[in-house]
């Protein structure tokens, strides 16, 4: 069997071996985008979504398939990665606190006591 990644010539370990090595294993996978086949026109739909990232409408038609939210590993890194940009950039600031301004409910209802007492 040849390596995907470097075309050399090896003998498999288990059935599915498609790589001669991890290096090129790891190699292919940084390199190679993850994207999945277009849809069968005639296959049964199982389910329906669009990407939360790219906002494209995936048909899932392969009961293997698990995706639920994103259409490819790429827009998962995405969206993860602009989400947790935006939470460290908004750590340190008020107005992110909600409308106790970062009171507890329970000090919040305490001072109201106080206050009408």
């Amino acid at each position: 069997m040849n390596c995907v990644q470097c075309g050399k010539d090896f003998t498999p370990k288990i059935r599915i071996q498609r790589f001669c090595s991890k290096d090129c294993r790891r190699y292919y996978f940084h390199h190679h985008e993850t994207y999945h086949k277009e849809n069968d026109t005639n296959a049964e739909i199982i389910r329906q979504f669009d990407c939360r990232q790219c906002k494209r409408l995936v048909l899932v038609t392969n009961k293997r398939d698990q995706r639920t939210v994103f259409c490819s590993r790429t827009c998962e890194r995405k969206y993860w990665r602009e989400v947790t940009k935006h939470a460290v950039k908004n750590r340190g600031s008020r107005n992110n606190q909600g409308m106790s301004g970062g009171m507890s409910l329970g000090s919040l209802i305490r001072r109201e006591r106080r206050d009408l007492a």
